[in-house]
């Protein structure tokens, strides 16, 4: 009986594995959550769980009677279950690129200025609304474009604030939420940073319009 509870556990964490990885389910990465949990990167944790959890099953049906503590010394079972619970949490809080599904490595390339206004809309339209409307590619598209089209002036003030960090990043030359003051810093500097490709046009310098419709949003923040 114990033997089912892990098989069945095993076979649900590797399902909600395939499921995040692939892309089928979107609705995970709008969920609101309790303050101080990790949600909705607290999904990555099902992969180093999900290949922990087959390794298991492999190695009972090679060798049936295996027993972590008693077939290996103390300390290499020791070492991989602490290596094992270190890489939940660092799933968890520092998801490889590469473990992302494909619709999540797109946002964070090319909207990453927008990304709290993508969650605002997407959690305004409701979890399974949102996820039937986006569940194929074209769907997602539309769905950007709508978003862009209702919400486009806090679009653009959060694209400006975007490239006042960029300028900002590179007269200081290291990445920090804290602003200068004085526009000099600022005004005038053209912006090394590739922009995302729905803004390749736009204009690479920061210029004096930027700094004052930037104005109020920085005084409002700080």
């Amino acid at each position: 009986m114990d033997q089912l509870i892990f098989f069945v556990f095993t076979i649900v964490i590797v399902g909600i594995s395939i499921l995040v990885r692939t892309g089928i389910t979107k609705s995970w990465a709008i969920l609101e959550t309790l303050p101080g949990l990790l949600a909705p990167r607290m999904i990555y944790a099902a992969f180093p769980i999900a290949l922990f959890l087959l390794a298991i099953l492999l190695i009972q049906f090679v060798y049936p009677d295996f027993r972590l503590y008693d077939d290996l010394p103390y300390f290499v079972a020791t070492s991989i279950i602490v290596l094992w619970a270190v890489s939940i949490f660092y799933f968890m809080w520092f998801p490889p690129w590469w473990i992302k599904p494909a619709w999540i490595r797109r946002w964070e390339t090319e909207y990453d200025y927008a990304l709290p206004i993508f969650v605002e809309e997407a959690r305004k339209l409701g979890r399974w609304t949102w996820e039937k409307q986006v569940w194929k590619a074209e769907g997602m598209a539309s769905w950007i474009d709508g978003v862009f089209e209702k919400r486009g002036e806090d679009l653009d003030s959060l694209w400006l604030l975007y490239k006042l960090h960029r300028v900002h990043e590179q007269v200081i030359g290291q990445k920090t939420d804290h602003i200068l003051t004085d526009p000099y810093y600022y005004v005038g500097k053209t912006i090394e940073r590739p922009f995302p490709h729905h803004r390749r046009h736009e204009n690479r310098v920061f210029t004096p319009e930027d700094w004052a419709a930037l104005k109020p949003l920085i005084f409002e923040e700080g």
